[in-house]
């Protein structure tokens, strides 16, 4: 059985990312068109189900990993399950960075930048008696890995997906940022991007809606909404409501 690392994506490293989009928008295309015709397919006001076979490949598209040379990486789309929210410019923006794939490790050479970042309240100090007579906390006395995300990289993510930009998210409470470096940054040692596995869904018009199963004793289950602008299928919304009669 081969063994499958996990491992946040650093940008340096990150080497198919435009691939992973490009291939991303192609499925989704195929999996909510195909078949369906798109908004020729049925009477106006008419929602057309998906086929299972569309519903595969939604699932190939909206997956939460991808897997290169043996390592498991997160992916952009991930990000967008991690809250929910009726309008994606509402979305959890700390939630939002915590396992962004496209990051880079602060590292022992970027002493400016992790001096600034450690005097912002957001940055988890060390415990005390790690710092002998006043010293300075430094890389590696940080009790969590420190990854800078960069300012354009989440621009373009949220403009890929959502249409939106930076400009337009409702809150960034929680997330740290350093002007001086255009860079947001998270301090995580685990992995756990946020998932969603589409069970039914139906497109009517340029709307499409995308549901999961139930999850847990609640009897919820998830709602991703997609909206076609220009060709391209944008996130919406994505909600956790009372389970429905099946679609």
């Amino acid at each position: 059985m081969a063994v499958v690392f996990l491992k946040f994506s650093e940008q340096k490293r990150c080497v198919n990312t435009n691939n992973w989009k490009a291939r991303f928008c192609l499925l989704l295309t195929i999996a909510l068109l195909s078949g369906c015709g798109g908004k020729e397919a049925g009477p106006s006001g008419e929602a057309v189900p998906l086929t299972e076979e569309q519903i595969a490949q939604a699932n190939e598209a909206l997956s939460a990993t991808r897997e290169e040379d043996g390592i498991l990486y997160s992916t952009e789309i991930s990000c967008f399950f991690t809250s929910y929210y009726d309008r994606v410019e509402e979305l959890d923006f700390e939630n939002f960075l915590r396992y962004f794939p496209t990051s880079e490790y602060v590292e022992d050479e970027d002493g400016d930048e992790f001096a600034a970042l450690s005097s912002l309240p957001e940055f988890p100090q060390p415990r005390a008696e790690q710092l002998n007579n006043g010293q300075r906390i430094s890389v590696d006395l940080a009790p969590v890995p420190v990854h800078r995300i960069r300012e354009e990289d989440v621009n373009a993510a949220l403009t890929k997906w959502a249409g939106i930009t930076l400009d337009d998210i409702s809150s960034k409470n929680g997330a740290p940022y350093l002007e001086d470096y255009h860079a947001f940054y998270t301090f995580t040692s685990d992995f756990g991007p946020g998932q969603f596995i589409c069970t039914s869904g139906e497109v009517e018009g340029d709307t499409a809606r995308l549901w999961s199963g139930s999850t847990g004793e609640s009897k919820t289950q998830n709602l991703l909404i997609l909206v076609q602008k220009d060709g391209n299928w944008l996130i919406s919304s994505f909600q956790n409501l009372p389970v429905v009669a099946e679609k």
